[in-house]
């Protein structure tokens, strides 16, 4: 699984890259939409929305 937090700009060429290295997934913290081939598997990680939902965590624990 590689980890995919590039400036936007290089997430494509970085993703490519991996994908020759056969590595099978990827989690993209970047706003792009990254494309690979069929057996590859992105999942994209949304910081803000990660963020959004540990703030709510950490504020609902001090109630």
């Amino acid at each position: 699984i590689a980890l995919l937090t590039v400036p936007p700009q290089e997430a494509q060429k970085v993703a490519d890259l991996v994908v020759e290295a056969n590595i099978r997934g990827i989690l993209n913290f970047t706003p792009v939409q990254i494309k690979v081939p069929k057996g590859f598997v992105v999942k994209n990680a949304y910081f803000t929305t990660v963020l959004d939902n540990l703030v709510y965590y950490l504020q609902s624990k001090r109630r």
